[in-house]
């Protein structure tokens, strides 16, 4: 994501062009490239001062993490940590993962993560207890700054495939978001979905997950979950589509999410009748639901 001149470039603003030129001993051409490499990752702008063209930092969030990091980590190589696939896997252990599951999120390969998990736990960043990987809480600014930096992806992705994107939840490299428009370059999701499974819900947002995996009902389960977490009404859509379609893997999905226990108090409502938390409907108004959709 971000270069050795980069981050020195950047610990050098405000300043010229030509300034950075010759204090990173690089072409005009170079700094030029650099500068907009920065401008681009919204961390520096522009502003013209006089006959002068100055770059400065940018008052983003993420710029000022990165000013951050750079003064509290002094000593650590942060050329060869932020890099874009380091930021992604670093924002995705926001809660314990395993290997297997930090793979099935990424995308990538167990070779893949085994060696990045090496390189960031040899700096300190990564700890691992018992088979799961966590984030070091001394290091917890540079995982401010990774998920920073990927909500800024997610908003700049969502923005290039609609301009009424909503995003509603994010995880490392996965984003959930409603438009009104009909995309075909993303997977569709939640109650988008739900006519798939003869379950004839109408809504006027449409519901899109972007991910590397291909998505399966316990991810639509969930996605439909996540919409609103405290609604009654989408829990008990959810557990509608669940009772309709009993998806073995949801329990072992829901960890991608850190649900599990949101969705085992679905599944114990289910069983017991019995709505222990607000955002569950009383079994009367969920029977009456079923009925109504033809679930029972």
């Amino acid at each position: 994501m971000i270069s050795k001149n980069e981050i020195h470039a950047f610990k050098l603003l405000p300043a010229t062009v030509t300034t950075l030129s010759k204090k990173l001993d690089v072409s005009p051409a170079s700094a030029s490239k650099i500068t907009g490499k920065l401008i681009n990752n919204s961390l520096a702008t522009k502003q013209r001062n006089g006959k002068t063209m100055l770059i400065q930092k940018e008052k983003t969030t993420l710029a000022q993490k990165l000013e951050e990091i750079i003064t509290l980590f002094p000593r650590l190589p942060l050329e060869n940590i932020l890099t874009h696939s380091n930021l992604t896997l670093i924002a995705s252990i926001s809660y314990p993962l395993t290997i297997k599951e930090l793979g099935r999120t990424i995308g990538v390969t167990r070779q893949w993560i085994y060696k990045t998990i090496r390189q960031l736990s040899s700096y300190g960043i990564i700890l691992k207890t018992d088979d799961n990987y966590t984030i070091n809480p001394v290091h917890q600014k540079i995982y401010d700054f990774a998920t920073t930096y990927m909500e800024f992806q997610h908003y700049r992705h969502a923005s290039m495939l609609t301009d009424d994107a909503v995003i509603l939840w994010q995880h490392g490299n996965e984003f959930l978001f409603k438009t009104k428009q009909n995309l075909t370059s993303v997977q569709k999701t939640a109650v988008t979905v739900f006519s798939d499974y003869d379950f004839p819900l109408v809504s006027n947002s449409k519901y899109y997950y972007t991910a590397k995996r291909p998505l399966t009902i316990a991810d639509v389960i969930i996605h439909t979950i996540l919409i609103d977490p405290t609604s009654k009404t989408y829990n008990a859509y959810a557990l509608l589509l669940l009772e309709k379609t009993m998806p073995a893997d949801l329990v072992k999905k829901a960890r991608l999410y850190n649900l599990t226990d949101h969705i085992q108090i679905l599944l114990n409502y289910h069983r017991t009748h019995t709505p222990k938390t607000k955002f569950l409907p009383t079994w009367k108004d969920y029977e009456t639901l079923a009925k109504q959709y033809g679930i029972r």
